[in-house]
């Protein structure tokens, strides 16, 4: 996964929708939604449930970026 399909997936494990996190990122929605498509294609997964379940059993990199990141107060 690049570094900004991890900034996508961390984002989208938040409950952020593809709006908020394309004006959290500075990109376009539709460029979020390829980014979403290529994480749960890489995974293996059909659904952001599924990508949670897969992320939160990944090495500890990817757990570690998922829990690390500040509660988003643009909510």
């Amino acid at each position: 996964m690049t570094a900004r399909q991890r900034e996508v997936a961390a984002l989208v494990l938040k409950g952020l929708s593809s709006k908020q996190i394309a004006r959290i990122l500075h990109i376009s929605p539709q460029t979020v939604a390829v980014h979403r498509r290529a994480i749960l294609h890489a995974y293996g997964v059909h659904s952001v449930t599924g990508l949670a379940t897969v992320l939160r059993m990944a090495p500890p990199t990817l757990s570690e970026l998922f829990n690390s990141m500040p509660p988003l107060d643009i909510l």
